[in-house]
């Protein structure tokens, strides 16, 4: 189970995440909100996400390493925040594993 939590000061008006291949759209998160826990078989502790603000569209195509832990169990929480790094906006992904 995974849900997404707006990490920055302006709202959503769509987010669109792709976890293993499984899309999910939200709409309206406003800021600070999170949405409704979605279920996935598995998850790395990041995903590629589109995020529209009420004039921009952030897109993040995280790299994949070898080794990394995949989640098969509990719950994931992504808090999503954007910085800017030399002028441009990216989307950063920090991610709390829960445990059951």
């Amino acid at each position: 189970m995974v849900k997404f939590r707006n990490d920055t000061p302006k709202k959503f008006t769509s987010l669109h995440v792709n976890i293993a291949g499984k899309e999910f759209d939200f709409k309206n998160l406003d800021k600070g909100k999170s949405t409704k826990f979605v279920p996935v078989e598995m998850s790395f502790s990041y995903c590629t996400a589109w995020v529209t603000t009420e004039n921009k569209t952030i897109t993040n195509f995280p790299l994949c390493f070898t080794g990394e832990r995949i989640y098969t169990s509990g719950k994931l929480i992504m808090k999503i925040s954007i910085e800017e790094k030399d002028g441009i906006k990216q989307i950063k992904i920090k991610s709390k594993h829960l445990f059951l």
